[in-house]
């Protein structure tokens, strides 16, 4: 089962719903997420299905990091009704690291 925790969203603004937080933990910020219908779906680097989480209803989440098993770039896409809102990347540092690589040239998709 994945870990998931609720949270009450900051102010802080954020372009992406879906972003790394100073633990390398996922947070997931969803506005209305109790009407809105929201679903996450998340995907390796190489394209492979991680896991996907189904009928939101929190407004904001963290997913704790062991949850995706390694140090790497993750992407993910947010769809509300079924329909594609946004797709991101983000990154997950080994532990003791909290530096984002530079640059990722492998870990841009070419076909999502």
């Amino acid at each position: 089962s994945i870990a998931l925790q609720a949270v009450v969203p900051s102010n802080t603004k954020r372009n992406n719903r879906v972003y790394t937080g100073k633990e390398n933990n996922v947070m997931i910020n969803l506005p209305d997420a109790e009407v809105r219908k929201y679903s996450i779906k998340f995907f390796d680097e190489n394209d492979k299905p991680v896991f996907e989480i189904n009928k939101l209803q929190e407004s904001g989440l963290i997913i704790d990091k062991v949850n995706f098993v390694h140090a790497e770039w993750f992407y993910y896409e947010v769809y509300e009704k079924g329909k594609l809102l946004e797709k991101d990347r983000f990154y997950i540092a080994a532990d003791n690291k909290t530096q984002v690589p530079a640059s990722n040239e492998k870990g841009k998709r070419n076909n999502r």
